[in-house]
């Protein structure tokens, strides 16, 4: 057998590299010394010249100014504490194996390789561009794009092994008589590199790899990283890209045992979380759990590419995530008019269980199944609204007014009717819970968020309200910013005592404002859809 042709598992450098580098998440503000400066990201508006993401420092002690001076500031949308992410890496490995068992788990169907697949933007640490296995019988880079987010470069060499492994696991060229089979090899790779010259990887790096891949025709991304630090500027990032059609995979993390740490961006309800699964079948205790995990997929013993023409095999939800991203790019391929949560669906409804029958924190919706993926021509989810007629002109952006007819009564009707998340098998309560964490307007007078919706995108936001105590009516507004085409619907709704939903208003006349008593509520939904989107919106709540 020729060295090109034999599988080299690497153990103790790579696991020792591994072990260096990725250590448990700090506190974004963390810092060796009080007085250390702090990172901070401001996000604005995006234009075709500038991402709209900057960010600056300042000393630890004047970082409540700080942030109070920018956000008074109206050009700036968000501004907060530059938030650290770390890849969801794999702990020491004990056992290899010499052969994929993770494909066959999935029910990869052997013609892969044949299959259409939609481009999949990878956001990692970093990628081996000269790898054989991502590069074409040809010759040709399996990348379609790469692009470095630090430096605005295109060196986005792999110092660690991350970025390369997932990518393989993604889309490794396939029978080519080398190296490993990737899930969708031939789906067009984006590489985009996030880690700094230390190392160090960043929200607002991240908020721009997201952009650069939604600007660059990705239409699924992967996200295997995290930390236990929420960002309203990360997920406002993948709340755009999804609302551009893009589904959004993530790692939950591998804090499980013991510990099983709720980490960020897989909780966010747009994303698509993803846990491990074993060789046996079954969720090793290292894959964080929770209500906001969505599917499991091989984590454990993977054999992946590394560096310099090598191969090893990695545990951890980093590697259960491309599994997921590579099923959606084939799903997707074969139905390119499909929306995100279409694409989401299908995987859906075709998953097998883990134990528990039905949905379950610790497998979610269960083990994904690409070939019954792909079987599915009906899946749940929000499809791609028809472009409405000519547009009338815009309304005041500061007004609440009511919405200008973007396709006459029926068009209406269809956003009346529309369910709050069809996506969500369990219904809205347990979708609810979920943004809990996410989106809590906790006890404040007023707040404002912006949002958008577009016909690319299952088009509904659910903002969870804390209400003041004795607080009586609740009021919700929208002020229409770009497109007055777009159809909104506001409905506001509480839990009864034995867990059922219970309406307490809806925008029924066809205005993009509300106002309701609580009823007696301590919290409250505001559930926002939109209709013949492109749009977005600023939404405020009052209590």
């Amino acid at each position: 057998m020729e060295p090109r042709n034999r599988l080299r598992l690497l153990t103790g450098l790579v696991a020792a590299a591994a072990a260096t580098l990725y250590v448990a998440a700090p506190s974004p503000a963390a810092a060796p010394g009080d007085d250390a400066p702090v990172r901070i990201v401001v996000v604005g508006e995006a234009s075709s010249t500038d991402l709209g993401v900057r960010t600056l420092t300042t000393p630890a002690d004047e970082l409540r100014d700080t942030l109070r001076e920018l956000r008074a500031d109206p050009d700036n949308e968000l501004v907060e504490v530059d938030a650290r992410r770390f890849p969801s890496n794999t702990a020491p490995t004990d056992t290899f194996f010499a052969q994929q068992w993770n494909l066959p788990a999935v029910n990869w169907p052997y013609t892969a390789n044949t299959l259409p697949a939609a481009p999949v933007a990878v956001i990692d640490a970093g990628f081996d561009l000269n790898h054989p296995d991502l590069r074409t019988a040809a010759g040709t880079s399996r990348f379609s794009g790469v692009w470095n987010a630090t430096d605005n470069s295109s060196n986005v060499a792999d110092y660690v092994g991350h970025g390369t492994a997932v990518a393989s696991i993604t889309a490794a060229t396939t029978n080519d008589a080398y190296g490993i089979a990737g899930v969708a090899s031939a789906a067009p790779l984006l590489g985009i590199k996030i880690a700094d010259a230390r190392g160090l990887m960043f929200v607002s790096a991240e908020i721009k790899a997201i952009r650069w891949a939604v600007a660059n025709g990705a239409r699924v991304i992967n996200l295997s990283l995290g930390s236990g630090d929420s960002s309203e500027a990360e997920q406002l990032a993948i709340r755009e890209a999804v609302a551009a059609g893009v589904v959004v995979v993530a790692a939950t993390g591998n804090d499980g045992c013991g510990r099983n740490v709720r980490q960020f961006p897989s909780a966010y309800p747009e994303v698509v979380a993803v846990g491990a699964t074993a060789p046996d079948g079954t969720v090793p205790c290292f894959s964080n759990t929770g209500d906001h995990l969505d599917f499991v997929a091989p984590g454990q013993s993977i054999v992946t590419d590394s560096p310099g023409g090598e191969f090893t095999t990695r545990d951890g939800t980093s590697f259960a995530a491309p599994h997921v991203a590579g099923a959606l790019a084939l799903v997707l391929g074969a139905h390119p008019g499909w929306s995100a949560s279409q694409a989401r669906g299908a995987l859906q409804v075709s998953s097998r269980d883990v134990g528990a029958t039905g949905w379950d924190v610790r497998a979610g919706n269960g083990l994904i199944d690409v070939q019954a993926a792909l079987a599915v021509t009906n899946p749940p989810g929000t499809p791609m609204p028809i472009p409405a007629p000519a547009p009338t002109p815009a309304p005041d952006a500061g007004a609440v007014e009511p919405v200008p007819d973007a396709g006459g009564a029926a068009a209406a009707a269809q956003a009346a009717a529309a369910p709050i998340d069809r996506y969500e098998p369990n219904g809205d309560l347990r979708r609810a819970k979920q943004l809990r964490t996410a989106l809590d307007l906790r006890r404040v007078r007023a707040r404002s968020f912006l949002a958008s919706a577009s016909r690319a995108t299952d088009p509904v936001d659910i903002y969870p309200i804390m209400l003041p105590r004795n607080a009586r009516v609740v009021r919700a507004a929208l002020s229409t910013r770009t497109n007055p085409r777009a159809v909104f619907r506001i409905d506001v709704y509480t839990t009864t005592r034995n867990g059922q939903l219970r309406v307490l208003c809806s925008n029924v006349t066809g205005r993009v404002a509300v106002a309701c008593r609580t009823a007696g509520a301590s919290r409250v939904w505001v559930r926002v859809t939109a209709r013949f989107g492109g749009s977005s919106y600023r939404f405020r709540a009052a209590a």
